[in-house]
């Protein structure tokens, strides 16, 4: 994909310059009468010096890791699925119903691992605590002590779901896990009457967009203070050779310019400046057997033969290694068919 990038970007460059040359031409030949008889005359024009920011295509494709999961605590059937792809899953939803008892989502910064009953005291006590005072379950002050208020509130937290337990114990298997924020279920994995034991997926939620994956030209971008990668009208730096850009808003804007398909192609320009040697690009003479570029300095005189680092419509930069000061500004006009040929 690298070189068919290359490929086009270098082909769309000679197009444009052959286009510009014979708009030029044509527009000296069919100029006002008062001018259109006037002697041919070699223009020679000098070169200017510039200082140019390299530019590459690239190859841009969306990376996305999988999505949130819920994960069952209860070891058996599944005899009910109470949710349902585009179902969004927030605290105190029922997810499923394993055994017949419910599976309810808890929300919280992080996970249970193990049942709770008075006395016990730790960090997820406390979150245990929080997240039955976020669904209107009184258990007192949130502090990590498991004491008769929490007690009270488990109790009543059972018996309002119907969990199957009888009591003040907060079975971790009542509950599943969706992260600290509401889940959008993309994917429910058990079908009902299926088996399912701890630790098994129950729903899962839409991929993130983790990372913008970038393939560079054949060998790499070349080295440098870094880059800066644009795709429409949106851009952010990137280091060469890393192969992907991770910052989370660049991630979702570029995302955004590629569309649905994910993929396209985007534009590496270098933060560091390079000299180039800029030219007219009616000087430029794409020979049309071999596609060669080339310039004259003189009508009489051999082709000199020129990289193009970049350009537009109006002019073109070439690789500073040209030995020319001028150039001549309309080989078209002053020659027939000129070739960069030297033989």
């Amino acid at each position: 994909m690298n070189g068919r990038f290359a490929g086009v970007a270098v082909g769309i460059l000679v197009l444009a310059l052959g286009c510009a040359v014979g708009l030029w031409w044509a527009e000296l030949r069919t100029s006002s009468p008062l001018t259109s008889d006037l002697p041919e005359a070699a223009l020679i024009v000098p070169v200017e010096e510039v200082d140019l920011a390299p530019q590459f295509a690239v190859g841009l494709a969306v990376e996305r890791s999988p999505g949130d999961e819920a994960r069952v605590s209860a070891t058996g059937t599944v005899t009910r699925l109470d949710v349902q792809p585009g179902s969004v899953l927030d605290a105190g939803d029922v997810v499923a119903h394993v055994n017949d008892e419910p599976v309810v989502a808890y929300l919280g910064d992080g996970p249970l691992w193990r049942d709770l009953s008075p006395g016990d005291e730790g960090p997820d006590v406390a979150r245990v605590q929080a997240y039955l005072e976020a669904l209107g379950f009184d258990a007192g002050t949130v502090d990590g002590t498991f004491g008769s208020a929490t007690a009270a509130a488990v109790t009543a937290f059972n018996r309002a779901y119907a969990t199957g337990v009888s009591g003040d114990t907060f079975e971790l298997s009542s509950v599943a896990w969706i992260g600290n924020a509401p889940l959008t279920v993309s994917e429910v994995v058990p079908t009902v009457g299926a088996a399912v034991g701890a630790g098994e997926t129950l729903v899962r939620g839409p991929a993130h967009l983790a990372s913008i994956l970038v393939s560079e030209p054949p060998g790499g971008l070349p080295g440098g203070d870094g880059y800066r990668v644009r795709v429409g009208d949106f851009e952010t730096s990137y280091a060469p050779g890393s192969g992907a850009i991770r910052d989370a808003e660049a991630v979702a804007r570029i995302a955004e310019e590629l569309g649905t398909s994910g993929e396209g192609a985007g534009t590496a320009e270098s933060t560091t400046t390079r000299p180039a040697v800029r030219v007219s690009a009616s000087s430029v003479v794409v020979d049309p057997t071999t596609g060669k570029t080339c310039v004259y300095d003189a009508v009489d005189g051999p082709p000199i033969p020129v990289t193009i680092l970049g350009g537009t419509t109006m002019h073109a930069d070439l690789d500073p290694g040209v030995s020319v000061t001028t150039v001549l500004s309309n080989p078209l006009q002053m020659m027939d068919r000129p070739t960069c040929d030297s033989s």
